[in-house]
Parts: structure tokens; C-alpha cells; sequence
């Protein structure tokens, strides 16, 4: 598999954009897809990776205010789930939570809804640039310090916890680095602290010794290490297995496609957007073998489904309120602000499980009936097929999976269906 542009653009099915909108974005209303159906591909990809406005939604901006006023990590999982939503650049949300993944910080250990939401905004607002300028950013994240025990690594009395979680699972990964490298990569970290909930450099904590890294020695200090790091051919290998993973899921993509990819990224100066958009591009993103391949993580199954059906307009009369979404995200093993561990969430098989399978038919029949949102007389999803005049399963089925084909099954047997695990 090479990331080859695609070759034949005029073939360009309901199927492909349904494919599209729930791997790069979250799912698409009707009108959506129609509008890119009829748009064609390059219109399309170029809208998706080109967004005209990256400003947070206003609504997600009062739920934000409103979670760090109350230190409420409910409200900042709704804020995050809104502008899923609402937001205007759905592939940098996208992109977001990959980072969320790998730079993996939960709340229970943090406590402060101001920090994770500064760390989200970062993340954000480095999601498609370059990665030197993410991963910088990083090792002085406020929230990442107090995650990964960087407030207390100073001179002298070095803490390994960011040193080992840089090397291994931010950068190079494991097998390229030793434990050598991890201390001394410890003492370059030194000196950075929080006090009154801002993060400062303090240099009679810094540790400005020689210190010998991945065969270099030099006084290295937080930004000549990511330096270091960024300039490894590890380096690209790990951002490129990265992108695949979120884009394709666990193990369906080659490692000579991996590697490939982070050429590209060498080649390109480490930017995020740019090799995401190639892979967006590409035939082996909309090759048969990969549409409905991957294990639909929950935080796509709840929010691609709720958009598809328009339960996540108010304007449309029924609406799921955010803080439901994201309540069923968590109950579906995807809680957002709050990684099982500094691996982040596995993926793949692991997000399919008997239990899982019993709350997803859970939350279907709760769709289904109305009862998941806030006018449960409404039956949204029979009233969305009704306004574009058409069957409610058939109509469904053309949402959810695009396809062309009739559905005798009903919207519950649908959304549990084997096929809709898979997006």
C-alpha cells in the first residue's frame, strides 16, 4: 500500500463521502452529503482539509467557561462533544482527539478543568501543523507536568515519569532509545514548575550539566532535546503509525505504507496536515478492503450517529444535550478527559466486547424510541425520514452506511448491527 493520489476521482459514491465523514469528520446529515455528493471529490477534500474558520463554536466556548467556573469535567466533556458537533473544522477535531490519545492526560490526576481545557486548545491548535511545535509545546503543558510528574524534576533529584513517556510513546517509541537516554533526557527537562497555576522556568532547578543523549552529548535543556528528538528517523515512523491508527485503525495498514508516510513527513518537514491530507487523497484510504474496516471507537459511533440523524440540532426539535453524549461515550469505554492510562485509549478489538455490544443496543433502542433526547415524543429519527419523504430504515441505512440498497431492518437492528461496529 503506497500513498499513491487517487487516480479515479469521477468515481465518487454516496458511499465514499458516508466513508469519508466518519473517519475525518463526524459523520454527516443529509444535507451534507448530498452537498458533497454533488460536489465531487477535490471540492470535497479540499473544504474538509482547508476549513474557512477554525474559531471555537460559541456554544462550546460558554460550556468551556462554564466547566472551568465549576472545575466541572462533565461540562468540559459536553463542551468538547458540542463542538464535535457544531464546530466548523471537523477533521481538526479529529485531530484533536488523536493527540488527545497520544499525549494521553487524564483528569482524575489533574483536577483542574483550566488545564485540561489550555491543554485541549493546544492540541487544537497544533492538531495539523508541525509536530516540533506540538511536541514543544507539550513538555510545558501544564496539565501533561502535573500528569507525568514534571513539577517535581529538578536538580539533583531528576523524575523520569515525562523523560520516559517523551522518548517511548511521544516520539521515538520503543527499541530506540535506552535507559541511559531516559535519565539523561530527565535532567534536560529539569526546571520546569507551576506556581499559582502557571508554568515557569526556574533556572536554580535546572540541571545545566553535559548531559549524553541518543549519542549526543551536549548541556541539552527542554527545547535542544525536542530538537534531538524531532531530528531522530524514529521520530516520523511514530507520527506516521499515529495518523494511520486513528485514520485506519489497529493493523490494517503495512509497515511499508507506514513508512512510507513518514518519508513523506521527512520530506515535509514533520507537518501534520500535510501527510494527513495526502493519506485523505489517496486510493488506499478509499480502497473497498478499508470502508467499514475499522472498529468505530465510541466517541464516532455516538457522535456520527447522532449527527447523521440530526438529534444534534436543537433546531431541528429534538435534540440530545451534549452531556448525554458524552455520558454514553464513557459508558461505551471512550471517557473523554480521562485515558485508562499514559497509552491512552488501545482501540481496535478492544472498543467490541460483550458488554460494550449491550450497551450500544442500549443506546439504539434509546434512539430509536426517542427517549435519549430532550422531546422524547418527537421519534426524530421516523421524522427525519418523513421530511426528506422517505422510508425510515431505507433512509437510515443510506445515512449511516451509505447504501443504496433497501433495508428491512429497523433503526435498532441497524445501529447493532455487525456492520455498524465498523466505520
Amino acid at each position: 500500500m503506497i500513498w499513491n493520489p487517487r487516480s479515479n476521482q469521477a468515481n465518487w459514491e454516496l458511499r465514499h463521502v458516508v466513508h469519508l465523514h466518519r473517519r475525518a469528520a463526524w459523520g454527516a446529515t443529509w444535507p451534507e452529503l448530498s452537498r458533497d455528493l454533488d460536489a465531487g471529490f477535490e471540492s470535497t477534500i479540499s473544504r474538509l482539509t482547508n476549513p474557512e474558520a477554525t474559531e471555537l463554536h460559541p456554544r462550546t466556548s460558554e460550556l468551556a467557561l462554564a466547566a472551568v467556573a465549576r472545575n466541572s469535567v462533565s461540562l468540559l466533556k459536553a463542551a468538547w462533544v458540542n463542538e464535535m458537533w457544531h464546530g466548523a473544522n471537523p477533521l481538526g477535531e479529529q485531530l484533536t482527539l488523536m493527540w488527545a490519545n497520544h499525549f494521553a492526560t487524564g483528569f482524575q490526576k489533574v483536577l483542574d478543568c483550566q488545564a485540561m481545557f489550555d491543554q485541549y486548545l493546544t492540541l487544537r491548535r497544533h492538531a495539523s501543523g508541525s509536530f516540533g511545535e506540538l511536541i514543544r509545546a507539550m513538555v510545558r503543558d501544564r496539565a501533561l507536568l502535573i500528569w507525568l510528574d514534571g513539577d517535581s524534576n529538578r536538580r539533583g533529584h531528576s523524575n523520569e515519569n515525562l523523560a520516559r513517556e517523551l522518548l517511548e510513546l511521544f516520539t521515538l517509541g520503543e527499541g530506540h532509545y535506552s535507559e541511559s537516554d531516559v535519565r539523561e533526557t530527565a535532567r534536560a527537562l529539569t526546571g520546569w514548575r507551576i506556581r499559582m497555576g502557571e508554568v515557569s522556568f526556574d533556572e536554580n532547578r535546572h540541571d545545566d550539566g553535559e548531559k549524553w543523549i541518543l549519542g549526543q552529548t551536549s548541556p541539552f535543556d527542554a527545547d535542544s532535546v525536542v530538537d534531538l528528538l524531532v531530528k531522530h528517523p524514529a521520530t516520523p515512523r511514530r507520527i506516521a503509525w499515529r495518523i494511520c491508527d486513528h485514520l485506519f485503525g489497529r493493523g490494517r495498514i503495512s509497515d511499508d505504507a507506514i513508512e512510507a508516510l513518514a518519508d513523506y513527513l521527512r520530506k515535509n518537514g514533520l507537518n501534520i496536515g500535510k501527510a494527513v491530507e495526502a493519506v485523505l487523497r489517496s486510493d488506499s484510504f478509499f480502497d473497498n478492503r478499508q470502508i467499514a474496516s475499522r472498529f468505530c471507537p465510541p466517541a464516532s459511533f455516538v457522535v456520527g450517529n447522532l449527527r447523521a440523524l440530526e438529534l444534534h440540532d436543537p433546531e431541528q426539535g429534538a435534540a440530545v444535550v451534549p452531556e448525554v453524549a458524552a455520558a454514553w461515550m464513557r459508558t461505551l469505554g471512550q471517557d473523554l478527559f480521562q485515558p485508562p492510562s499514559v497509552g491512552g485509549w488501545t482501540g481496535g478489538s478492544t472498543w467490541i466486547s460483550a458488554g460494550s455490544m449491550i450497551n450500544r443496543a442500549r443506546f439504539a433502542l434509546r434512539v430509536a424510541d426517542g427517549t435519549l433526547h430532550a422531546q422524547a415524543s418527537a421519534r426524530a429519527p421516523d421524522a427525519l425520514a418523513r421530511r426528506h419523504g422517505e422510508e425510515p430504515s431505507s433512509f437510515a441505512n443510506r445515512l449511516l452506511f451509505g447504501s443504496s440498497e433497501k433495508a428491512d431492518a429497523s433503526l435498532p437492528q441497524l445501529l447493532t448491527s455487525y456492520r455498524a461496529q465498523f466505520d
